[in-house]
C-alpha cells in the first residue's frame, strides 16, 4: 500500500499550540465516541483497557479513566466534549473524527488521539503526516489505497454480478468534490468489470430502500462504505442483505463480523491499540504534535462462510487459502 508524506499551507500557529495543565494526582485520560455502546464499540473499550493496563496504568490509581457515549446522537457530542474539557484532561483519546472534531470545537489545548480518521492532512489536522504540529494524532485510515484490490475481490466472490452498488452516507462527500470522486469510483470498478451504481443514504431509514430497489438482485454486489453512518447500521444492513441474498463486503472487518459476506483493509484491532499506544506516550508528557500519524501495517482479508451459505455462495478455494479470517 502506498505511503504518502503530503504538505499542507497550514497556518503556522499550529505549530507550537498550547497544551493543558495537567492537574496534580493521576493523569487523567478521557475517552469519547460518537457511537452507542454496541458490541463493536463495547470490545474497543475492553481493547483499551486491556492495553492502558499492559502499559502500567491503572483505572483509581495513577490513571482516571472518564468516557463517555454520543450514543449515535451527534447533537450531544459538543455537550459531552464540554463536560469532558472541563475536567481537564491530559489527554483525550477517541474512536472516531466525529467526536474529535466536537473535542477541538471545545478545546485547542487538550491533546488528541483519534483511533480512525481520514487523511489528516487534507483534513487540515496536520502539517504531515511525520510531523502533524496541531493538538492531534493518531491513525490515517487511507481506504483509496485498496480500493481497486476489494472490488477485484468483488469480482471474484460474485463472478455472475454485473453491477456494484455502493452504499454511503451523502453526507460525507463535499458537493464541489462529488463528481470527480464518483468517476474515480466509476473507473475502478470499470477495471474490475462492474459498473458502478451509486446509493447514497442520509439518514438510517432511507438504507432499506436503497437495498430493495436493486433489482434483479442476482445481477449487483454491494460495497458498504466505512463512514459512521454505517458503521451504526452494520448489523442491519447485513441482516438485510443476507435476506435479500444480495452479497454485500466493506473494508471494515466489523461488517463481516456483523453477517457481511467478506472485508478486505485495514486490521482496525491493531490499528486501535496502536493509537492506545500513542495515547500513552502523551500521558507520559510527549506532545500530540510531535507524534506521527501512522498508517494501517497490516490489510486483512475476512470471509463468512456462513453468510455464504445462508445466500448460495461458495467462497473460491484460493480466498479460503488467503482469507485471515473465516467465520463459520
Amino acid at each position: 500500500m502506498k505511503r504518502r508524506e503530503l504538505l499542507s499551507r497550514w497556518p503556522a500557529v499550529l505549530a507550537a499550540p498550547a497544551f493543558a495543565q495537567t492537574p496534580p494526582g493521576p493523569k487523567l485520560l478521557v475517552f469519547l465516541t460518537s457511537f452507542a455502546k454496541t458490541n463493536l464499540v463495547a470490545a474497543a473499550e475492553d481493547q483499551m483497557r486491556q492495553e492502558l493496563a499492559r502499559l502500567g496504568w491503572r483505572d483509581g490509581d495513577n490513571l482516571r479513566l472518564e468516557i463517555r457515549y454520543g450514543d449515535n446522537r451527534p447533537e450531544r457530542l459538543d455537550e459531552l466534549a464540554r463536560e469532558l474539557v472541563a475536567l481537564q484532561p491530559a489527554a483525550a483519546l477517541v474512536l472516531d473524527t466525529s467526536a474529535m472534531r466536537a473535542l477541538m470545537r471545545q478545546s485547542t489545548r487538550v491533546p488528541i488521539v483519534v483511533g480512525f480518521t481520514g487523511d489528516p492532512v487534507a483534513m487540515g489536522l496536520a502539517a504531515s503526516l511525520r510531523r502533524p504540529g496541531g493538538q492531534v494524532t493518531g491513525q490515517s485510515m487511507q481506504f483509496e489505497d485498496i480500493r481497486l484490490k476489494t472490488y477485484e475481490l468483488a469480482r471474484k466472490v460474485v463472478p455472475a454480478a454485473r453491477r456494484l452498488a455502493g452504499l454511503f452516507d451523502r453526507r460525507i462527500v463535499p458537493e464541489a468534490q462529488f463528481d470527480a470522486w464518483l468517476a474515480g469510483v466509476r473507473g475502478l470498478a470499470k477495471q474490475v468489470g462492474l459498473e458502478y451504481l451509486p446509493l447514497p443514504v442520509r439518514s438510517a431509514g432511507e438504507i432499506e430502500p436503497a437495498l430493495r430497489a436493486l433489482t434483479p438482485v442476482r445481477e449487483h454486489v454491494l460495497g458498504v462504505n466505512i463512514d459512521e453512518l454505517m458503521f451504526v447500521n452494520y448489523a442491519s444492513t447485513a441482516a438485510l442483505a443476507r435476506t435479500l441474498r444480495l452479497p454485500s463486503f466493506s473494508q471494515q472487518q466489523g461488517y463481516v463480523q456483523s453477517g457481511g459476506l467478506f472485508g478486505y483493509g485495514p486490521d482496525t484491532d491493531a490499528m486501535w491499540l496502536r493509537a492506545v499506544q500513542m495515547a500513552d506516550q502523551v500521558l507520559r508528557g510527549r506532545p500530540a504534535g510531535e507524534i506521527p500519524f501512522e498508517q494501517p501495517a497490516r490489510i486483512i482479508l475476512t470471509l463468512n462462510r456462513a453468510t455464504a451459505g445462508a445466500i448460495g455462495l461458495t467462497f473460491p478455494q484460493e480466498l479460503l487459502l488467503r482469507a485471515d479470517a473465516v467465520i463459520a
